[in-house]
């Protein structure tokens, strides 16, 4: 009989029929351990024991504790792993925010009661689908970028998980992400912008709009601009801020308690020196 190799394991048939597989493994505190899959059948069995075999060799099946679901993962994820990159200002409030809520609402219910291992490809295809022919709360389908945004947030959590060596890699890297189509933007023909601005003429918000439609500034950089940011002489606006959640508490059970106000860009590219249209200029110096 060839002996075998370090780490190869044995396959035997168990006594009800089905199949079993061991190999050893070598935990972090060093002891030997062996770890076990179960098949149907030899065949089924040959290949779990060569994943497990594989993972051996590249190091990722030393431990012997089972991975968690993936609803308790998310909890420490959330509240350990984001929480610590708001505090290294390697994310903002705001984006843990919006990754709680999304997971929360659209990850967890799904597949949350799914150990991480169990995930697979097609598991995380069919959730996919499941999103992609709901509805939001708003009654209309999900948008792709949306679509985009929730595959993204399960694929940096189980990208966290792979190098926390809780699994040893991500189901999701055989998984395409949802495809947002390329959007043209029609700007508003002239007998529409002339409806807007007849109907601003009485509204106390007519520079804002004024603002908004001579710049294209997004709404939350218009909403925190101050007169220091303008400089009517030379016809520019500065652009620095936006108008968002601050840093405050960020306990799950209570992330909406956190103040709003102005804050800086997320990033330095989005700092600008915008130009205004004269008529713009004219609105602000009467005000």
């Amino acid at each position: 009989m060839t002996k075998r190799a370090n780490g190869e394991g044995t396959v035997y048939k168990r006594p009800n029929g089905s199949w079993c597989a061991q190999v050893t493994v070598t935990t972090p505190e060093g002891k030997r351990k062996r770890r076990t899959v179960y098949g149907k059948d030899r065949q089924t069995v040959l290949r779990k024991r060569k994943e497990l075999v594989r993972q051996v060799e590249a190091g990722h099946a030393q431990s012997t504790r089972r991975p968690p679901t993936l609803a308790t993962y998310g909890d420490q994820w959330l509240g350990e792993t984001l929480k610590s990159r708001v505090v290294l200002t390697q994310i903002t409030a705001a984006t843990w925010n919006s990754y709680r809520d999304q997971w929360k609402n659209h990850i967890e219910p799904c597949l949350g009661h799914l150990r991480l291992d169990a995930l697979t490809p097609q598991i995380i295809r069919n959730w996919q689908v499941t999103k992609a022919t709901e509805n939001s709360a708003r009654g209309k389908p999900f948008a792709p970028r949306t679509l985009q945004y929730f595959h993204g947030i399960l694929n940096k959590a189980l990208n966290d998980a792979v190098q926390d060596g809780i699994i040893p890699t991500n189901p999701m890297d055989r998984v395409d992400a949802p495809k947002v189509p390329k959007r043209t933007v029609d700007p508003l023909p002239a007998s529409e912008l002339t409806l807007v601005l007849d109907g601003a003429l009485d509204d106390p918000l007519r520079p804002l709009w004024m603002l908004l439609l001579g710049t294209g500034l997004r709404v939350g950089e218009a909403v925190a601009l101050t007169w220091s940011d303008l400089d009517l002489k030379e016809k520019t606006v500065s652009i620095s801020k936006t108008y968002g959640y601050l840093p405050g508490d960020m306990t799950l059970d209570a992330p909406g308690k956190r103040p709003r106000g102005p804050k800086a860009t997320k990033t330095t590219e989005s700092t600008a020196l915008v130009p205004l249209p004269d008529v713009v200029v004219q609105l602000l110096a009467v005000q």
